[in-house]
C-alpha cells in the first residue's frame, strides 16, 4: 500500500518522468518481496510485445534505406487522386506483411516532405490504408499481436494462425 501511495503522490506532485517513477515502484516492490522476479520477467517478455518492438526496429532500418526514397518519389505524382491511390495501395500491401505502425512511421516522414501536395491530404489516407492492410494478417497490427499472444498463453489457441483465422471460435481438440 505504501508503494502505491508513493507512486500516486510522486506522479501528481513531482515533475519526474513516468517511466522512472513506475520503474522505481517496480524496483521497490521487488526489494520488499511483494512481487516475484520470475513473474516480472514473464510479464515483461510477452511474445507479442517483443515482436512489436522488433518490427519497430525494422521500420527504423527501412527508413534509412535509399530505396525507400526512390519508392516514395514514385508514389507522389502531380495528380492528387493518383497519389492517393498509389499511397493507399503501397501502404495497404506493406501493412499486411510488416507491422502497420512501422509502415506509417516509415512513410509519414517521406510524405510530410512532399512538395506536390499538402501533408494533410496524404497522411490521413495513409493511416486508413495502414489500418485496412494491417487487418489482413496477424502481424499487421500491434493489437493482433498482443491479443494473439495472450490467447496463446491462456491456452485458447494452439497456434497464432488459429488465433487469426478462427478468432471468434474457441479452440477445440
Amino acid at each position: 500500500m505504501m508503494v502505491v501511495v508513493w507512486l500516486v503522490t510522486t506522479l501528481l506532485v513531482t515533475r519526474w518522468s513516468a517511466p522512472w517513477v513506475f520503474g522505481s515502484a517496480l524496483l521497490a516492490c521487488l526489494l520488499m518481496g511483494l512481487v516475484d522476479i520470475n513473474i516480472v520477467l514473464a510479464k515483461a517478455t510477452n511474445e507479442g510485445l517483443v515482436t512489436l518492438v522488433l518490427l519497430m526496429l525494422i521500420s527504423v532500418g527501412f527508413e534509412r534505406l535509399p530505396w525507400l526514397l526512390m519508392v516514395s518519389r514514385r508514389m507522389v505524382v502531380p495528380s492528387l487522386t493518383g497519389s492517393l491511390l498509389r499511397v493507399s495501395l503501397v501502404t495497404a500491401v506493406f501493412s499486411a506483411f510488416v507491422n502497420n505502425t512501422a509502415v506509417v512511421a516509415t512513410l509519414a516522414g517521406v510524405l510530410r516532405r512532399s512538395r506536390l501536395h499538402a501533408p494533410s491530404q496524404l497522411l490521413l489516407p495513409l493511416s486508413y490504408a495502414a489500418i485496412l492492410g494491417g487487418t489482413l494478417t496477424l502481424i499487421g497490427t500491434s493489437t493482433n499481436l498482443i491479443v494473439s499472444s495472450f490467447l496463446h498463453l491462456c491456452g485458447h489457441f494452439r497456434r497464432h494462425v488459429d488465433a487469426y483465422w478462427n478468432f471468434y471460435q474457441p479452440y477445440r481438440e
